[in-house]
């Protein structure tokens, strides 16, 4: 087993390896997270508070 090493871009974008392997960070999955999360909190505030569907939503919120 040999050791690699690991190198960082200086913009923070690229992780690369002493073996050759180029790494992209997962930006955009969590980007695309919050743009849901906020989709579905703008639909719980049209619900009537405590409501049975309210509450399904706030569980899906949750999760």
């Amino acid at each position: 087993m040999s050791a690699v090493g690991g190198d960082r871009n200086v913009t923070g974008n690229i992780l690369a390896l002493s073996d050759g392997t180029m790494f992209e960070p997962p930006i955009t999955a969590y980007r695309d997270l919050q743009k849901r999360l906020a989709k579905e909190q703008k639909k719980l505030a049209h619900k009537v508070k405590f409501s049975a569907n309210w509450k399904k939503q706030k569980a899906k919120i949750t999760r």
